[in-house]
């Protein structure tokens, strides 16, 4: 009984390898299509390799006779060559609509590639993956889809042009295509996959076409020679990485069309050096443009709302900024170790500079503020150390937990009216300071352990308003100064009605004048 069904289980598996393909013609295998009437070039095996024997030229013929009747040839099936490392070349004819699966996957002797006139329209996934001593592919212009990985790996390939009427690029298509030069995608594409050309390190030059609406995520990443890129019309989104360390690519100009700079877009590309940011341009995504270390000129457009978490970290050549007033999202440590910045303003949207914007910023000498800043948060301005005159807006509420700590340089700084919170080791080392005109109420601001840290209290005299002179000199921390002088007058930053303070008063007067139709009192 044993010998039996052994004798079957051997029997199946002859049936088997005679089902892989249904006809053997000039050493090639080819299955019939559904409806018999044509047929497309398979596997001898099966398996890996394809064929056991199989080198040199391959040339597909357009059709086959079979009982007398000519069958076209119109597709390659997947696998039908996959590990055929010995084959050299391949001419696929001009009936073939398809290139199946993997079809030539791993075929790491083919050298030239030759697709005859205009039927093919379909390149599947990994269908030409590690050819790698393949030279140059010229696709004819009824190709409409390059799939996933469909030349991964082909890193002897250098010249590849791409027919017009190609639709969609698969993701990795020719990811780590290391001798590829440059790349024209044409018009007619649509669809460009995650990571196309992906560590394409002989790229220098690429022009995407007018029709492709999104770059996405790591498309050029690491394609560390492109200098160039030349942008279609239409792009509004330049995704995640798109072309991070891309440390070649220098001045470049993006299109008004363009809405989002994603997460890391531009990260590490060391070599751009000018910049402007479009009017179209919304989102410029957490460090977008970190380490951008040559860029020293920077334009943001009026559009721009939310400026991602350290999208300019480390641009240490960075001379000024200036934050437009549609931002109203300035994302932690944005500008840290700018090294070169000298001067910022901020735009008039911006309620919070939040953690370390602008920390590290060594030669930072001028900040403008805008006139809705309600917190400078944790850091923001930390081991600025040339940062100098400092007045701060009358919007603000809350001075954070070193804030200006490290701040060597500064001479002085206002305080304006508006203040409750002053942070823990807020001027921590603020060792230069000589002034500080205060003019909250000291009672009513909430200060943290060690504010002055360092500060020197014998030489750094307090300015305050006459009415709070002995509240400041029985105040914690405050009354450490040896030098406290009731010398501020009452024209208080905010203090509309002149009576010395900040209060529901001022809010009547900024109303009554509305009603009166006199110009507004708060920008007299």
């Amino acid at each position: 009984m044993i010998k039996q069904l052994l004798a079957l289980i051997i029997s199946a598996t002859f049936v088997t390898a005679a089902l892989a393909y249904d006809l053997n013609v000039g050493g090639l295998c080819y299955n019939y299509t559904d409806d018999g009437k044509s047929v497309y070039v398979t596997s001898e095996t099966g398996g890996y390799p394809a064929y056991t024997s199989l080198s040199g030229a391959v040339k597909i013929p357009f059709g086959i006779v079979c009982s007398g009747v000519l069958r076209n040839v119109i597709g390659i099936d997947q696998q039908a060559f996959y590990g055929c490392t010995n084959i050299t070349s391949v001419v696929i004819p001009q009936t073939v609509v398809s290139i199946g699966y993997s079809a030539f996957n791993g075929c790491t002797g083919l050298q030239s590639l030759t697709i005859m006139e205009e039927t093919l329209t379909t390149i599947q996934m990994n269908a030409f993956l590690g050819c790698s001593a393949l030279k140059s592919v010229t696709l004819p212009n009824s190709v409409t889809y390059i799939g996933d990985e469909a030349f991964r790996n082909c890193s002897a390939l250098a010249t590849l042009l791409l027919g017009n009427s190609l639709q969609t690029i698969g993701s990795s298509a020719f990811l780590d295509c290391t001798s590829l030069k440059q790349v024209v995608i044409p018009n007619s594409a649509t669809s460009l996959g995650g990571s196309a050309f992906y560590n394409c390190t002989g790229l220098t030059s690429a022009t995407i076409g007018n029709s492709l609406q999104e770059i996405e995520s790591s498309t050029f990443q690491n394609c560390n020679s492109l200098s160039t890129v030349n942008f279609g019309n239409s792009a509004t989104t330049i995704a995640y990485a798109a072309f991070r360390d891309c440390i070649r690519l220098n001045d470049i100009k993006l299109p008004e069309s363009l809405n989002t700079i994603g997460q890391n877009a531009f990260y590490g590309c060391e070599g751009l050096r000018s910049l402007t940011i479009p009017n179209s341009v919304y989102t410029i995504g957490s460090e977008a443009f970190r380490n951008c270390s040559a860029l020293t000129t920077l334009s943001l457009g009026n559009s721009v709302q939310t400026i991602g978490s350290s999208a300019f970290w480390g641009c240490t050549s960075l001379k000024q900024v200036v934050i437009p007033n549609s931002v109203t999202s300035l994302g932690g440590s944005a500008f840290y170790n700018c090294s070169d910045l000298t001067s910022a303003t901020i735009g008039n949207s911006v309620r919070e500079i939040d953690n370390s914007t602008f920390f590290n910023c060594n030669n930072l000498t001028t900040v403008n503020f805008g006139n809705s800043v309600t917190s400078i948060a944790y850091a923001a301005f930390r081991y600025c150390i040339r940062l100098n005159n400092v007045i701060l807006p009358e919007s603000l509420n809350t001075i954070g937990q070193n804030a200006f700590d490290g701040c060597t340089d500064m001479r002085s700084v206002t305080i304006p009216a508006s203040v409750y919170t002053i942070d823990i080791e807020a001027f921590r080392n603020c060792v230069g300071l000589t002034d500080i005109k205060s003019y909250p109420d000291p009672t009513m601001v909430k200060l943290g352990a060690d504010v002055f840290f360092s500060v020197p209290r014998r030489s750094c005299t307090i300015h305050v308003l006459p009415q709070y002179l002995s509240a400041y000199k029985a105040a914690d921390q405050w009354k450490e100064f040896f030098f406290i002088t009731d010398d501020l007058t009452v024209g208080t930053p905010g203090d509309l009605n002149d009576d010395g303070n900040v209060n529901a008063g001022d809010v009547s007067e900024q109303y009554s004048a509305i009603l009166r139709g006199d110009s507004d009192p708060a920008f007299d």
